[in-house]
């Protein structure tokens, strides 16, 4: 089976969406799918301004990559333009690839979705909606998009991509029961997929290694926090949780990562002794750092009320470190940390609770090393290659088949 993969993020990008997109697509090429990616050209979140090739091979994978205004994306009042106008050029460069047997799109952003639904409509090829987050909910909800008139579009377009999508894949189970509840979609459209991680390559190991040795934290008891640094993210909490803790010289709270409000946190926390900033590093650097790591924080606004699984939790279990989700109290991240029995969970706003679960986890070695053993073992029986990528093949399969059902159907013919 030939595969198209549309997404805004690829390697060499340190995003959970691009680490997400490549292993979903290397992993299929092992299975002797064949895979080609579209992407744009990267601009931001490069570790050390790694240059890329406009096309290139990478583990099998074909990857091509058009130009972009990457100083759009920089502004959020300008986020909306710089997605219409890279779908758009993502549009005339797939249909220039030799015709696939089904589209991969990632969403968000949501013009993507777009590109898919014109591909099927011009093309007449199938595609799966690889959906993380439920847009323009998301975007409502935290406040980045208010005009009507443009809620409104936003809603026809998420309408459009439902209803042209020949499978929709959800990260978040919550999201294929908002789906099919709230916006119609039928159930046999729909199939919860887990984020995958690479076991593999993401192992637990020596927690004094070059990270630990290069920030000079010697023994120190680390928690981490690595990931974007946007407006769904709530590291306020853990800004004012490290304020609390400036007093414990022996507690180092280490943010890596970049975005747009990158610069806040580090103006909020710039008298704090005990927090130290890292830039985007390669995913060999991230896995050190998770490894210097004795608890690992995921977060998320309490303004968002949409389902939301941070990518990075699955890198974080198989690399066998304890968790702490500072998260509301609807999110499914919790049933996620429950079910793997992997770490605590903290309120969003909350810095003193986060505090108290740090601090257990700190004085009680034997707890940590549970919660970690707990997590690695989830994510090689749940979230593996193995255990994953079979589910997707699945439901490219079931999209191929729909696909040419369909064509035959506007044909007037019997397939």
């Amino acid at each position: 089976m030939h595969l198209l993969f549309l997404t805004d993020r690829y390697a060499p990008e340190a995003r959970a969406a691009a680490y997400l997109s490549q292993e979903l697509a290397e992993a299929l090429v092992a299975e002797g799918h064949r895979v080609t990616v579209v992407t744009r050209m990267p601009s931001r979140y490069v570790p050390g301004g790694l240059a890329a090739p406009r096309a290139e091979t990478l583990r099998g994978v074909r990857v091509i990559r058009v130009g972009g205004l990457g100083f759009l994306n920089r502004a959020l009042f300008l986020r909306p333009l710089d997605h219409i106008l890279t779908s758009a050029a993502l549009t005339l460069r797939s249909w220039m690839v030799e015709r696939p047997d089904v589209v991969v799109v990632y969403s968000p952003p949501l013009p993507m979705a777009m590109t898919a639904a014109l591909t099927r409509w011009w093309r007449g090829i199938p595609y799966v909606l690889n959906l993380h987050d439920l847009y323009p909910a998301t975007v409502v909800e935290l406040g980045l998009l208010k005009n009507k008139m443009l809620v409104a579009i936003a809603r026809w377009m998420e309408s459009v991509a439902y209803r042209n999508a020949e499978q929709i894949v959800v990260a978040a189970p919550r999201s294929a029961e908002i789906l099919h509840q709230h916006n119609g979609v039928p159930e046999a459209k729909l199939t919860y997929v887990p984020n995958m991680v690479n076991t593999e390559r993401f192992t637990p190991g020596p927690r004094d290694n070059a990270f630990r040795r290069a920030e000079k934290l010697g023994d120190r008891f680390v928690v981490l926090y690595a990931g974007l640094m946007g407006v769904a993210q709530d590291l306020g909490t853990i800004v004012d949780c490290a304020r609390r803790m400036r007093a414990r010289t022996d507690v180092m709270f280490v943010l890596m990562g970049d975005g747009v409000f990158a610069a806040k946190w580090k103006a909020l926390a710039a008298d704090l002794p005990n927090v130290r900033f890292c830039g985007s590093v390669a995913n060999d650097g991230y896995l050190e750092a998770l490894r210097a790591s004795d608890v690992c924080l995921v977060s998320l606004s309490d303004q968002l009320k949409s389902p939301a699984i941070p990518g990075k939790m699955a890198t974080i279990m198989a690399a066998g470190k304890p968790m702490i989700a500072v998260v509301p109290a609807w999110s499914d991240t919790i049933d996620v940390l429950r079910e793997s029995r992997s770490g605590l969970v903290s309120a969003s706003g909350c810095p003193e609770e986060l505090q108290r679960a740090i601090e257990r986890l700190a004085a009680d070695p034997r707890l940590a090393a549970e919660l970690g053993e707990n997590a690695r073992a989830y994510a090689t029986s749940r979230l593996s290659v193995a255990s994953v990528v079979p589910q997707f093949e699945r439901v490219a399969m079931r999209a191929t088949a729909a696909g040419v059902v369909r064509v035959h159907q506007w044909r007037g013919v019997s397939p």
